[in-house]
C-alpha cells in the first residue's frame, strides 16, 4: 500500500519509458509522463494536508475503482 507521494511517483516511474516533471512551476504538482508522446498518466499534489493522486485510466476501470473505494472520486 502506498502512503506517500514518493511511493506513488516511484510506482509510476517503474513503468517503461516514463519520467517525472513539474510543468506548472509549482513543486506541489508532480507528474509522471510517457517519453515520446509526453502524455501524463499520474498527477500528484498536496491539498488540505493530504496527498492527492489523479490517475488516467480507461472508463471501465474508472467506474470499477469508484464503485469499490469511497475515496476514489472524479478528478
Amino acid at each position: 500500500m502506498m502512503k506517500t507521494r514518493e511511493e506513488a511517483l516511484a510506482y509510476g516511474l517503474s513503468f517503461p519509458n516514463t519520467y517525472q516533471e513539474a510543468p506548472f512551476h509549482d513543486p506541489n504538482w508532480q507528474l509522471v509522463r510517457v517519453k515520446g508522446s509526453k502524455k501524463a498518466f499520474l498527477w500528484t499534489y498536496e491539498r488540505n494536508g493530504c496527498i492527492n493522486l489523479n490517475v488516467k485510466v480507461s472508463p471501465e476501470w474508472r467506474d470499477f475503482w469508484r464503485s469499490t473505494y469511497e475515496a476514489v472520486t472524479a478528478g
